[in-house]
């Protein structure tokens, strides 16, 4: 009898616990974000110039035909090479945020998700983040093209 009341008095006592820790514990989600962005006209502006890299004199000419200053500038970096700090710091200078268009022809995409390029992406990002400002990276341009392999 005295087991069955310890028993008893015991499962009282954990049910009670289960019931007042449960009634404190509350279950936040942040709030569903829904915005709206007011239509204006194209916050940016972009450009491709044959020659830039290394020279911003293309870029230029393109601003002084299109009667505005564009705010990012692309160019197409080789698998493998570094990330052009002059370049981008002379974009920078000009207001200009750099758009590197990261082309994968000489690593397969499986050797990348894999590990096997991480020493070349590793030093690729101290390199932007050294840079310390602003930049757009694209990986494998025309990726819907059965033209290469990624």
């Amino acid at each position: 009898m005295k087991y069955r009341l310890v028993t008893l008095i015991g499962f009282v006592i954990a049910v009670t616990a289960i019931a007042v820790t449960s009634s404190r514990i509350t279950f936040r989600y942040p709030p569903a974000v829904h915005e709206t962005l007011a239509p204006r006209a194209a916050s940016y502006l972009g450009v491709f110039e044959p020659g830039s890299p290394p020279a911003y004199r293309s870029i230029e000419g393109f601003a002084a035909m299109a009667g505005q200053e564009p705010n990012l500038a692309g160019y197409y970096s080789g698998w493998a090479e570094p990330f052009k700090m002059a370049f981008a710091t002379d974009l920078h200078n000009h207001g200009l945020i750099p758009y590197v268009q990261i082309d994968p022809s000489f690593a397969s995409v499986a050797a990348i998700g894999d590990g096997s390029q991480d020493t070349y992406l590793k030093s690729y990002a101290d390199s932007v983040r050294d840079f310390g400002h602003a930049v757009v990276i694209g990986f494998g341009h025309e990726m819907n093209g059965t033209w290469y392999s990624w």
